[in-house]
Formats: structure tokens, C-alpha cells, sequence
């Protein structure tokens, strides 16, 4: 493979590593000076999508369908998954896909990344998203659909990760479709044993991070699917708490009130619960009347959860800020990996929350424990580059004094 190549492949494919815009476009630039590149070997046909030349190819070749190589030593199916290349004249990856599964590639090709034991698939590559939102495939749906239908696992615990971050629910219902949430068999499951979530855990932690974060659309997607309201999941990030909790606590009444509808077990929530549930919706009544009917709790509720400002902050929400303000808690108390409300509020371009709470004295030179970023950091990585210059002229203030 030449050094054009295989830089072609390096920039043009999402590795979950060093995903940035840039790199994908550099690598069109690089494809449509170079067209000849898309006929390299078969890596570059499949991450280019250039199917006339692979049928040739694969006719003299069929082997060529499933053996691993190129830069990430990957199957041909995953370079076209994971590329973001696009398709162009004479270059489709839906055609590209269907010859390679037709010569016997692997519609549950995958590997596993950084050794963690959820392994990114063929299916996960296409659904894209992320941490770091990483765009989903130019032809995610068909790409998708072909591969179930050639007997890709619905239960991709990577790609429903990935893509829990965004509203979109359109890969829930596909998955769905073909099984999701069922005990199929997996060959995955089959070499990674009890270390790789359930179908039904896999479903269930869906469940969780939606009452956490607000998506309604997905709570009822999920229920309707029968979904346990009361499961755990298995990510020690909600611990033992049911999405009934979860969404208590994060404020979401209405997505409470569903999860109870469908047999949620509501005694998991106590007063002290039930006062910090309408803290973080910004009830403003509600809070008053347990805080009336116990003076006790607003002390314990800042002892249950003394993160609740960078809670509410999380989903941008000035209101419940401002009332666990007078209620006490401190906003500089912060979530997992030492991010604070300031953080959080500047990554999700939340200006007047960002404004609120450098007002109250919220530190801006803060670092949080992951990345050693402050707020203003955590702005520009977001794209947020108004509230970067805001944070940083509150730090250049604060070393002035």
C-alpha cells in the first residue's frame, strides 16, 4: 500500500481516537487530486466505495472479502463502515457493501477498542456518534438495514453507546426490528463471555440514560418495547438506581410519571428525593412545600446530592440552577472526572448559565480531573468560542486580583 493510500484510509475513517472534521476533509481533498486511490487494493475500494473495480476484483479474488489489513488491519466491510469519505461518481458504499457480504465478509466484523470489551462493529461504525459526536455514515439507514438483514447482532452495545448521546431514535426502532433487546446469539457474546452486556442489560442502561437526560421520546420509544422499568443496566456510573430515580432526580416529572404508568416501583424515592426532584425541574412551589413541611431538608438534600448544581448545569438549565442557589448548594461542587457546572454549562453553550454562575463565583481557572481543562477549555472543544473568550477574560480577571 503507498503512503497516499493508506493516508487516504487513516484521515477518511473514524478510529475513536482522533476524530476531527479536519482529518475527513483532508482525505477528499487527497481523493478527488488522486482519484487512482479508490482503486489501490481492495481497502480503498471499500472505503471509497468504488464497487465497479471490486467486482472485478473479487471475481478473481473472493478471499479478498473477508481477510483483515491496511492501516488498522481491518476487514475491507469496517473501512467502509467506518469512512466518511462519502460516495461520488461511480462510487456507492450500499453497492460496495453488497458485494463484499455477497463474498462472504462478516456482517459482525468488529474489534475491540483499546482492549475494552465492547467491541466496534461493522453496524457500530455505520451508526456512528460518540463522545465526541462523530457523524453517522452519508447512507447510514442502508448501509444499517443491509447488514442486519445479512445477520448483523441488533445488539450492538457500542453503537446504542455512541448514539445515546443525540435524540435521534431512528436506530432504536431499526434495531427493534431485528431483535434488539432479545437473547439472540452473538459471536461477540460467544468470545467475550459475562464481560459483555446482556441484550436485555444493553436495553435497560438505554432506558436509564434517558430518564437521566430528559429524552422522553425515548422513554416511551423503550417502554413500548417493553423494556423493564425498574432495570439496571450495567454501567457503574448509575449504580444500583432504576430510571425511575433517575429521572426524579434529574428533574423530568413527566418522564417519572411515565415509568410509574408502565409498573416503575415509585418507593425507591423518598422526601428528601422527592424535594431535590423539584429543585432540578425548577418548581419553585413544590420545593417550597417540602421545604415547609420538613426545614430540614434543603440541609440533607445538599448532603445526599452536593453535586446538583453541575447536575442541572449538565442539561443547561438556568431555573433549577438558580433555586438550588438559594437553596444552599454550592456550585462549585463537582460531577464524575471533576467537572463543575462551569464546565458543563460552557460545553453545552449555555450562556446565561455560564453568565450566572461566574456571578456567584464560580472559579473559571477550575481543571477538571480527565483532561486537565478549564471551562474556557471545554468551550472551545465544543465550538462554543464566544463563552471560551468569556471564561477566559473571568480567569485573566481572577489572576489580576
Amino acid at each position: 500500500m503507498t503512503e497516499f493510500a493508506e493516508r487516504l484510509l487513516r484521515e477518511g475513517c473514524l478510529d475513536y481516537t482522533d476524530d476531527r472534521p479536519e482529518r475527513v476533509a483532508s482525505a477528499q481533498r487527497l481523493l478527488a487530486d488522486r482519484p487512482d486511490l479508490a482503486a489501490t487494493d481492495v481497502f480503498t475500494m471499500a472505503a471509497t466505495g468504488a464497487h465497479h473495480r471490486l467486482r472485478t476484483l473479487l471475481a478473481d479474488q473472493p478471499e479478498l472479502a473477508d481477510r483483515p489489513g491496511g492501516p488498522c488491519d481491518w476487514q475491507p466491510l469496517l473501512y467502509l463502515c467506518y469512512s466518511r469519505l462519502g460516495d461520488g461518481p461511480g462510487r456507492s458504499a450500499v453497492e460496495t457493501a453488497r458485494l463484499l457480504l455477497a463474498a462472504g465478509a462478516d456482517p459482525n466484523a468488529g474489534f475491540l477498542w483499546n482492549d475494552l470489551p465492547s467491541p466496534f462493529t461493522a453496524l457500530t461504525g455505520v451508526l456512528g456518534g460518540g463522545e465526541q459526536d462523530q457523524p453517522v455514515h452519508p447512507d447510514a439507514a442502508r448501509l444499517a438495514r443491509l447488514l442486519l438483514e445479512a445477520g448483523a447482532d441488533p445488539n450492538d452495545n457500542q453503537g446504542l453507546y455512541n448514539r445515546m448521546f443525540s435524540a435521534a431514535d431512528d436506530h432504536l426502532e431499526l434495531l427493534f426490528e431485528f431483535g434488539l433487546g432479545a437473547g439472540l446469539d452473538s459471536p461477540w457474546r460467544r468470545r467475550l463471555g459475562h464481560r459483555y452486556p446482556s441484550p436485555t442489560e444493553m436495553v435497560t442502561e438505554q432506558l436509564r440514560w434517558a430518564a437521566d437526560h430528559g429524552l422522553q421520546h425515548r422513554v416511551e420509544l423503550l417502554l413500548r418495547h417493553q423494556v423493564d422499568p425498574d432495570g439496571r443496566g450495567y454501567h457503574p456510573n448509575y449504580g444500583d438506581q432504576t430510571p425511575y430515580r433517575l429521572a426524579v432526580l434529574a428533574g423530568f416529572p413527566v418522564i417519572a410519571q411515565l415509568l410509574a404508568e408502565a409498573g416503575a416501583d415509585t418507593s425507591v424515592v423518598d422526601e428528601v428525593d422527592s424535594f431535590l426532584g423539584a429543585c432540578l425541574a425548577g418548581d419553585e412551589q413544590r420545593a417550597a412545600d417540602w421545604a415547609a413541611a420538613d426545614p430540614s431538608l434543603p440541609r440533607r438534600a445538599r448532603e445526599r446530592l452536593p453535586t446538583a448544581v453541575a447536575k442541572a448545569a449538565e442539561n443547561g438549565r438556568t431555573g433549577p440552577v438558580r433555586l438550588l442557589l438559594g437553596y444552599g448548594f454550592d456550585p462549585g461542587v463537582p460531577e464524575r472526572f471533576g467537572r463543575t457546572a462551569l464546565h458543563e454549562a460552557a460545553h453545552g453553550g449555555h450562556t446565561d448559565l455560564v453568565r450566572l454562575l461566574l456571578e456567584v463565583g464560580a472559579d473559571p481557572s477550575v481543571t477538571d480531573d480527565r483532561f486537565r481543562a478549564t471551562p474556557a477549555d471545554w468551550a472551545r472543544h465544543s465550538g462554543q468560542l464566544d463563552i471560551a473568550e468569556l471564561l477566559s477574560d473571568a480567569e485573566r480577571k481572577l489572576g489580576s486580583r
